[in-house]
């Protein structure tokens, strides 16, 4: 295959929006089109499963793994870097974040020119839409990336102007229009099912779909006069809305359209579709409207496309921009003002006058089509397919005069990423990429299935959680391929045995750990613990592939297992089949963006939701372990939550902080038999020995701190049982014993050889948060413990010292292996009072708590 077709389309791809998903599949038509097999796509992808959900086995990258996507340009004929308005500053971002691991806004989207600038690859814009761009820095690093592409295609005439203004001087600009505007609709009979299946009354008319969105600022100052409006215009008549959804994000527009269908007064007449429709299905859907209302930009750009007359909703320039080429078809309200009066007075005329603003609209639709095959076009002659197409209005020549000062702005930048990348920090960050990297590799090598079936359409796929083991857990048990054909394959087994014997209630745990004994994280505890006390468990699982299965292993105790991302799509399997329990508790146990949907039902079904706040997940979001990690989604979390519980006081204040009335802190506990020694393990003896056991992740275990503590104590000997990391420094002290990865139920035969255990986490508010179960289980085992970065557990402060630096460790660590053989029974005393069963009492007692002071309010 000629390396010439080989294409990196990026944009804002595999992130929950329709809109965007609209412009990528029409790229890819018009591409493979043009190019036939020997078109070789790469889509650089927010979640690889939506893209490939969407359309098809894509190649992907993720375009967080800047080394990845680097790599990917360098071997791309060419860089198509399209996906709407990438480029607008609503909400500023320091532009320094060009240079670093950028999570969002103008600096993360120019990004992928300035690789391509920098490996030497031709990059256009493609039919992008600009602005707004407010922010002096915004523009400045608009016009010093963007006046390197080879080509750039806009979407419309505003978009080109705002450019120039912002210096963007010598790359050749075109004005084209929207890359969805080559959607083709789905046939009526599709769009007839998809309203049937949300629920709508298919005689009522005159029937609207409305597009909604919240504006930048968050107002729901206009949600009131919609309504009236809607009333007035359509359901007073007999007549029926359905809100649909483009935005899939948890802080995106399902809730609102399901909030707004109940104001509207719900089925048959008001329905919400938020199910994840393709370009061509929503176009179909729109197609049966008598009239369309969209704040939404794509979905005015459906419609016009469908052919149906529109009412726009004006939140943005562009919206405004768009519905003022469609031949004046479509009236447009300020979103931020918006009357009912007025509204209502648009829809009527709308309605009024369908047919005649359909064919003014379908005139308008067939020029903006002819405008819009410059983008391919442009890309065709980048590739060395045309000739170079006759440049659109708004279009200039590069003025060669004034590059040598651009390329002096560029050297700039590139000084400024030579030095940042030559900081500790940045090869730190680096070194942890490249790890990483090679995990993938070997994920990738092991095989992964992507599902293209719709319920498997999560609104964002979870990533792995921060305490996930670097590779999976091999499974044993029921073949692989019975528990895919099926994946509910004991379910009623699990319901009827609840049912035969008077369940307790049932409980959905949400964790991101797998239920391996090995492991011993607080989710598999209380889940276990759960089941022991009489109820029925659903333990939804993250997995790496689809190809991830755990086995149904536990049935016998009450526990079914399930992969997050089914579950999350099929939530109603769980809800409607255990209805009949009395109690049914929905615990969560870390705050994916795509567990918003579950517990909103929960609650709209009665359930009791705990929120279990086990670590500070901003820190580890901010340290790279924690990639899915959104503060608007936990926000929302807290919001729905019945009970909020925290496993330390920090953690606590943190929850607080983001609007949780009332916090109950329940720490960590520990298995009773952790103790047990069931075969003596031998170790070499030091003056002091040392041991720790657990994960090993450089990002908070303090590696520094252990390999000093060797140097500085030869005649010690020091034990580190775990996996997860290695230290810098690959020449260690011979009396620094690494031991691997040791089944739990052993651990207490290698710590019987232990004067004190330590937990050696960095300093940080990372660690400040944490609630490590190994300090409640080195008591068990009657160790002295020293920390640090870490605080003991309330009570335990005369077991467990923190100290902080290189001389107050080793005087603890002295301090700690001279206790008396009589205080080991104390420790062991006050551990085995702080059982999984002990905290999960707590829970309930909280909860029960939380439900009188509501009775008594």
């Amino acid at each position: 295959m000629s390396p010439r077709t080989r294409i990196l389309l990026a944009g804002y791809f595999g992130a929950g929006n329709l809109g965007d998903e609209a412009i990528l599949g029409a790229t890819l038509v018009q591409l493979s089109t043009a190019l036939g097999d020997e078109l070789c796509p790469t889509i650089a992808a927010y979640d690889h499963n939506a893209v490939r959900a969407y359309h098809g086995p894509l190649d992907t990258v993720d375009v967080w793994d800047v080394r990845a996507l680097a790599a990917t340009v360098a071997s791309s004929s060419l860089v198509i870097w399209g996906g709407g308005g990438l480029l607008q500053d609503h909400w500023q971002v320091p532009v320094e974040d060009l240079l670093l691991d950028a999570r969002g806004g103008v600096p993360a989207h120019l990004r992928v020119p300035l690789l391509a600038e920098l490996k030497g690859v031709p990059c256009m814009m493609y039919g992008q839409g600009v602005g707004p761009l407010s922010h002096p820095e915004s523009r400045r690093a608009t016009a010093l990336v963007c006046d390197r592409l080879s080509a750039i295609t806009v979407r419309d005439q505003a978009s080109a102007h705002l450019l120039r203004d912002c210096g963007v001087t010598h790359a050749p600009i075109a004005v084209t229009a929207d890359p969805a505007l080559a959607t083709v609709p789905a046939e009526p009979s599709v769009a007839h099912s998809i309203l049937g299946q949300a629920g709508l009354g298919l005689a009522c008319r005159p029937r609207l779909i409305v597009a909604p969105r919240l504006p930048p600022d968050g107002s729901r100052a206009w949600i009131e006069p919609l309504v009236a409006a809607l009333r007035a215009t359509v359901l007073d008549r007999g007549g029926a809305v359905a809100f649909i959804a483009f935005d899939h994000r948890p802080e995106g527009d399902e809730p609102l359209c399901r909030e707004l269908a109940v104001l509207c007064g719900g089925a048959p007449s008001a329905v919400a579709i938020t199910s994840w429709l393709g370009a061509g299905e929503c176009a179909g859907v729109l197609a049966t409207a008598d009239t369309v209302v969209a704040t939404r930009l794509h979905a005015l750009v459906l419609a016009a496309v469908a052919g149906t007359a529109a009412v726009a909703l004006d939140y943005d320039p562009k919206v405004r921009a768009f519905a003022s080429e469609l031949g004046g078809a479509v009236p447009t309200l300020p979103l931020a003002n918006l009357a009912a009066l007025p509204l209502g007075d648009a829809i009527n005329g709308s309605l009024a006058a369908a047919v005649e603003r359909r064919a003014v609209v379908v005139e308008a639709v067939c020029a903006l089509r002819a405008r819009e095959t410059g983008n391919l076009r442009t890309a065709l002659w980048l590739l060395g397919r045309e000739e170079r197409p006759e440049l659109g209005p708004g279009a200039s020549a590069a003025m060669p005069a004034e590059r040598p000062d651009r390329e002096a702005e560029l050297a700039e930048v590139q000084r400024q990423l030579t030095m940042l990348r030559s900081s500790r920090v940045v090869r730190l960050v680096e070194r942890y990429w490249r790890w990483l990297g090679r995990v993938r590799q070997q994920r990738q090598e092991a095989g992964s299935a992507v599902s293209g079936s719709r319920q498997s359409r999560m609104h964002h796929r979870p990533s792995a959680p921060a305490h996930e083991a670097p590779v999976p857990e091999p499974t044993t048990g029921q073949p692989l391929e019975t528990t895919a054909s099926d994946p509910w394959a004991g379910i009623p087994e699990i319901e009827l045995a609840a049912h035969d014997r008077g369940a307790a209630g049932v409980a959905i745990v949400l964790s991101g750990t797998k239920l391996i004994d090995s492991e011993g994280q607080r989710p598999m505890h209380l889940a276990l613990t759960l089941a022991r006390k009489g109820f029925a468990v659903v333990f939804g699982y993250w997995r790496w592939s689809a190809n991830d299965w755990c086995p149904q292993d536990r049935l016998t105790q009450g526990v079914f297992q399930v992969p997050l991302d089914i579950l999350s799509a099929s939530k109603e399997m769980v809800f409607n089949r255990f209805a009949w329990c009395e109690h049914r508790l929905l615990m969560v146990e870390f705050p994916h963006p795509s567990f918003v949907p579950v517990m909103e039902e929960a609650r709209a079904r009665g359930w009791t939701v705990v929120y279990d706040v086990l670590d500070d997940w901003a820190e580890f979001h901010r340290v790279g372990q924690a990639m899915w990690f959104d503060e608007v989604a936990e926000r929302r979390v807290v919001e729905l939550a019945t009970l909020v519980t925290a496993v330390t006081p920090a953690l606590e204040h943190r929850l607080r902080r983001l609007g949780a009335a009332t916090v109950t802190v329940v720490p960590n506990g520990l298995r009773p038999d952790i103790a047990t020694v069931r075969a003596p393990v031998e170790l070499a003896r030091g003056e002091v020995t040392v041991g720790y056991f657990g994960y090993l992740a450089s990002a908070w275990f303090d590696w520094e701190l252990l390999v000093a503590t060797a140097r500085s104590r030869p005649s010690w000997r020091l034990y580190v049982i775990g996996y997860g990391g290695e230290p810098d420094d690959a020449q260690l002290p011979d009396n620094l014993v690494l031991l691997g990865k040791q089944p739990q139920s052993e651990l207490a035969a290698f710590a019987a050889g232990w004067d004190v255990a330590i937990v050696p986490f960095r300093p940080e508010a990372l660690a400040a948060g944490a609630d490590p179960i190994k300090t409640y289980e080195y008591l068990a085992m009657g160790l002295p413990v020293v920390v640090t970065g870490v605080f003991p557990p309330a009570g335990a402060e005369a077991f467990v010292e923190r100290v902080e630096g290189l001389a107050a460790f080793l005087e603890a660590l002295e301090r700690a292996a001279a206790r008396p053989a009589a205080e080991i029974a104390r420790r062991r005393e006050w551990a085995a009072a702080h059982t999984w069963d002990s905290r999960l009492d707590s829970i309930f007692e909280a909860f029960s708590a939380t439900r009188a002071t509501a009775a008594r309010s």
